[in-house]
């Protein structure tokens, strides 16, 4: 910032009509206005931010076990969300909380967006290829992610035993 008050000073000593133009480059941030377009803008409100702004002084918005909105396969205990990732990106939140588990057996295995032993319908493939897809999309966004261990690695003496059977020493391996 030093640098650039400096260059200023001097291109203003030397062509005074620069003045004008560094000054409207360098316009104060109105807050008041980044916060009505944010709001009107929810796809890019990260957009709307200052440029010096810290993350750790944001408060990301979040989802707590972001894929279930997805078709969990226990929906009466295991869905907490309503709202696809689609839609919650679309309103706005950038903090996803996703619970990768083994999916399909054999050669066929897979990582889905689990929520403990309950699936979804989307795969951690999927729901990664639409995060970046949102990015570049809306270049200025970013994420928060929390990835969770799902279902091969439980040593809660309460998961069910015969789903931490069900997984061999190859399945944790690959899941790795």
């Amino acid at each position: 910032m030093k640098k650039l008050i400096i260059l200023i000073c001097l291109l203003t000593a030397l062509f005074p009509w620069v003045s004008a133009q560094a000054l409207r480059a360098d316009a104060a941030y109105d807050a008041v206005a980044a916060k009505v377009n944010a709001q009107n803008d929810l796809a890019n409100w990260m957009s709307y931010l200052p440029d010096d702004v810290f993350v750790a002084h944001l408060s990301i918005p979040g989802s707590h076990d972001t894929a279930t909105a997805h078709n969990v396969s226990e929906a009466t205990t295991s869905q907490t969300q309503t709202a696809t990732l689609d839609e919650q990106l679309a309103g706005g939140l950038r903090a996803f909380d996703f619970r990768p588990g083994l999916s399909g057996s054999g050669s066929n295995q897979y990582l889905n967006c689990n929520h403990g032993v309950s699936t979804t319908d989307l795969t951690l493939e999927q729901a990664f290829t639409k995060l970046t897809d949102y990015l570049d999309a809306h270049p200025k966004e970013f994420f928060v992610i929390h990835l969770f261990r799902g279902n091969v690695y439980s040593t809660n003496p309460g998961f069910p035993t015969n789903l931490v059977a069900k997984y061999s020493d190859a399945d944790k391996q690959k899941y790795n």
